[in-house]
This record gives C-alpha cells, sequence and structure tokens, in this order.
C-alpha cells in the first residue's frame, strides 16, 4: 500500500526533533549500518548526521547487524 499523502522532512527538521528513532531492518542494510557506525559526519553519508544529536534510538534487527557482529567492515 502507497500513502496518498506524505511529508518531506530535511536534515534540520529531523535534528530538531526532541528524540530520533532510526529503524533497520535486513540484510540488505547491513553494510551501510556498519558504514554509519563508523563513519563521522559526511554528507555523502547523510544519516551520519544523526550521530550529532543527542537523543538518537537505532532499531535493528540481527540481519541488518551481521556485519557489524562479525567485524567484516
Amino acid at each position: 500500500l502507497v500513502p496518498r499523502q506524505a511529508i518531506t522532512l530535511g536534515m534540520q527538521d529531523i535534528l530538531d526533533a526532541d528524540e530520533i528513532h532510526l529503524i533497520i531492518f535486513g540484510a540488505a542494510k547491513a553494510r551501510i549500518l556498519a558504514t554509519l557506525l563508523t563513519t563521522n559526519c559526511s554528507n555523502q553519508i547523510p544519516a551520519s548526521w544523526l550521530a550529532c544529536h543527542s537523543q538518537v534510538f537505532l532499531w535493528a534487527d540481527r540481519e541488518a547487524f551481521q556485519i557489524v557482529d562479525s567485524n567484516e567492515f
């Protein structure tokens, strides 16, 4: 199902939130999650700017963490 309406948020809008919940599921996201957790803020990886926020909660399944857990990155 595709929503009929949506909103667009810029990075500043996201960073202005009181807290951020980042949800990552699946093996297809494993490499970018590993990169995200080991990269300083970078325009090449917009999600890396979340590290600048004091209240970020990461929700990820085992498959998304497979590379982080294996130290393959």
